[in-house]
């Protein structure tokens, strides 16, 4: 079964295929699950610098530093973004939302029933941000790293010390992190060796955390993954050395950029997601990408 309906203009590009969506407004596309309008509700405009998806909600940054967030609203992780403009970095967990500040300040919002919201540190001295489903994790100033709210695995008390960290980033139930060697710690939720199978050395330049399953970016350009591989999210990994350092991992699916500015994915075919990427790859040409739990966002130039 096939559908379509299509309306250009400044609005939006609609493409339902079977179960899913494909949504255009501006440079912001998503596609996939549209339960909360995570994929009709998507902002107008050209000019989003970053974009960060959440299990069912979504939130982007400008130019100017300002925040938009929609879909699920249920935990006012939407409702709940600051007015003001001047952030740098946002990051979404399971129902929470976080954005970092140019000061190097920490807001966070939605849900609290870990204490993601209320256990954020105040001090203004963090360079980036980063959420997995109930917990959070922020990096300093000088390569530290700090992590708060649910610690069921062990993601807040096994938070590595040290200083030498440039890069963090969240699972749903683990962390990670690169040193300046290239180098990746991970802690939290084992499951499907998720933190055992984490490569032992390397020259690591990025990396991506899911639902036990993480992927990482070689200096080379070639995609290692590890973790659960239910889903064929690890054995079905590309094997070309062309893409850049945007990876990201959701549920049960991964996708990457290219050096072409194109996106491939593989593992679980949820909502479509994987089955309208040739769609939208010969339409656009894509700078960064993200996973929510069953719905895809990218940014296109």
């Amino acid at each position: 079964m096939f559908s379509k309906r299509l309306s250009w203009g400044p609005a939006s590009f609609v493409l339902c295929v079977i179960s899913g969506q494909i949504c255009l407004a501006g440079r912001i596309i998503a596609w996939g699950n549209n339960e909360y309008g995570q994929v009709s509700g998507i902002p107008a405009g050209s000019n989003y610098t970053q974009i960060q998806a959440g299990e069912n909600h979504a939130i982007a940054l400008n130019t100017q530093g300002k925040i938009f967030c929609w879909g699920d609203d249920r935990q006012h992780q939407v409702s709940g973004a600051p007015k003001t403009d001047g952030f740098v970095a946002v990051a979404a967990g399971g129902n929470t939302s976080m954005a970092l500040h140019s000061r190097g300040e920490i807001v966070v919002w939605g849900a609290d029933n870990k204490k993601q919201v209320t256990d954020a540190p105040s001090e203004p001295n963090f360079v980036a941000i980063a959420c997995g489903y109930q917990h959070c994790l922020a990096l300093t100033r000088n390569g530290e790293i700090v992590s708060w709210g649910d610690d069921r695995y062990g993601q807040v008390s096994q938070t590595p010390k040290g200083s030498d960290f440039i890069k963090i980033a969240a699972g749903k139930f683990h962390s990670l992190a690169l040193t300046k060697t290239g180098n990746i710690v991970c802690w939290g939720n084992d499951f499907g060796n998720a933190v055992a199978n984490t490569p032992s050395s390397g020259a690591f330049v990025a990396v991506a955390g899911g639902n036990s399953f993480s992927a990482a970016l070689r200096s080379d350009g070639k995609i290692i993954p590890w973790g659960f591989d239910g889903s064929q999210q690890i054995s079905d990994v590309p094997l070309e050395t062309n893409f850049t350092e945007q990876i990201a991992c959701g549920e049960k699916t991964a996708m990457a950029v290219t050096t072409a500015g194109k996106i491939v994915g593989w593992g679980q075919n949820t909502s479509d997601i994987l089955s309208v990427l040739s769609v939208l790859n010969n339409a656009e040409r894509f700078t960064k990408i993200t996973l929510g739990s069953k719905t895809a966002y990218a940014l296109a130039e």
